[in-house]
């Protein structure tokens, strides 16, 4: 993970055309490129503000925490509970740490995050969970959507 705003200065040398700069953006973009970010989509997250893009995780992940705490409550293993939330919301992280999941299942890259939350917003909760029904993960279900085209 990057510190404070050193993604944000980094893309900018890379901009510029520091060769340094652009073999490690590069080699930091891989993951997210190989699962299909675009140049948006790398734009976006690694010029988004530090403050904004902890704040978006902190919220996405107290929406978790609930949805982890209420499976929970209703009896199911925190492995199960676990399961739960990696069922109908994105995940995201390091696309190659397979240490939870693995395939379509591991972490998506933040890269995608705005382009698959805009996405979201254009369907309903209940169609997109039907939708997803038969997938292990919700990450699965959006990496299909993105080989797809759909996102």
């Amino acid at each position: 993970m990057f510190e404070r705003n050193e993604r944000k200065d980094l893309w900018k040398k890379a901009a510029k055309g520091d060769p340094a700069a652009r073999a490690r953006l590069s080699a930091a973009t891989a993951p997210a490129v190989a699962d299909g970010a675009t140049a948006e989509d790398l734009e976006e997250y690694w010029t988004l503000p530090n403050f904004v893009l902890r704040s978006v995780e902190k919220s996405e992940n107290t929406i978790r925490l609930a949805t982890f705490a209420a499976a929970n409550d209703e009896g199911l293993n925190p492995d199960e509970a676990a399961a739960r939330v990696r069922k109908v919301f994105p995940v995201y992280g390091n696309p190659t740490d397979e240490s939870v999941t693995t395939d379509d299942d591991r972490p998506l890259p933040p890269e995608l995050r705005g382009r698959i939350d805009r996405w979201r917003k254009k369907h309903p909760a209940a169609q997109l969970r039907q939708r997803s029904a038969a997938f292990n993960t919700f990450n699965a279900f959006i990496r299909e959507r993105i080989r797809s085209g759909e996102i």
